[in-house]
C-alpha cells in the first residue's frame, strides 16, 4: 500500500478518495513512462545522428580513395606521352588552381590574430605530393600496373602511419604499435603480391 493510501486510511477517508488516488497514481506512472520514452527516443536520435556523421566520413574517405586511383591513372597516361616530371608539374599546376578556387569559395573569415601558428615544415606538404605523382606514374606504366601500384602504396601508407602515430610525429596522437596494428599491413602486403603476380591479361 502506498503512503498516501495509508494516510487516508488513518484519517478514515480511504474509501471516499480511493478512486481519485488510484487515478492519480496511474497518471503519474503513465507520465513517468512517457518521460522515459522521450528520453530514450532523444538518445536514439542523437546516436543515429552520430552514426550518420560517422558513415558520412567513411563515404568521404572511400571517395578520396577513388579520386586517388583516378589521379594516378590519368597522370600515368600523361607521363606516358610527356614525362613523369612534366606530368607532376601539370597535375599540381591544375590542382593548385582548383584548390585556389575552392579556397576562394569556402574560406572562412577569421582574424589573423586568432589563427594558430603554423610550423614551417607544414608549408612543404606539396613536395611529397609531387614525388607521389612522379613515382606512381613510373610504376603504373610498368608490369606492376595501376592496382599493384595502389596496393603497394597502401603498404607504405600503413607503415608510415604506424611510425608517425607510434612516436607522435607531425602532431599525431601517440598510439602504441601492437600486433593488431601490424596484421592489416601484413594482409595488405600478401594481397598486393597476389594482385601483382596473379593478374591475367585480357
Amino acid at each position: 500500500m502506498s503512503p498516501l493510501l495509508q494516510l487516508l486510511q488513518i484519517l478514515g477517508l480511504r474509501e471516499k478518495y480511493l478512486s481519485l488516488v488510484i487515478f492519480a497514481q496511474l497518471s503519474c506512472d503513465n507520465l513517468a513512462i512517457i518521460h522515459q520514452f522521450v528520453v530514450n527516443y532523444n538518445a536514439l536520435i542523437r546516436r543515429g545522428k552520430f552514426m550518420l556523421r560517422q558513415s558520412g566520413l567513411v563515404i568521404v574517405a572511400i571517395f578520396s580513395g577513388l579520386l586517388l586511383a583516378l589521379m594516378i591513372s590519368v597522370n600515368a597516361e600523361l607521363a606516358g606521352t610527356t614525362s613523369a616530371f612534366q606530368a607532376s608539374w601539370i597535375a599540381h599546376g591544375v590542382g593548385g588552381i582548383t584548390a585556389w578556387l575552392l579556397y576562394s569559395v569556402f574560406k572562412k573569415n577569421h582574424a589573423r590574430a586568432n589563427r594558430p601558428e603554423i610550423k614551417k615544415q607544414y608549408w612543404f606538404g606539396g613536395i611529397p605530393g609531387a614525388l607521389t605523382v612522379v613515382f606512381a606514374s613510373m610504376t603504373v606504366q610498368s608490369y606492376i600496373g595501376l592496382t599493384g601500384t595502389l596496393a603497394l602504396a597502401l603498404i607504405g601508407q600503413f607503415l608510415l602511419s604506424l611510425i608517425l602515430e607510434h612516436y607522435g610525429l607531425l602532431n599525431q596522437p601517440k598510439t602504441k604499435v601492437t600486433i593488431a596494428n601490424l596484421l592489416p599491413t601484413l594482409f595488405v602486403a600478401i594481397g598486393s603480391i597476389l594482385i601483382i603476380y596473379g593478374k591475367v591479361e585480357m
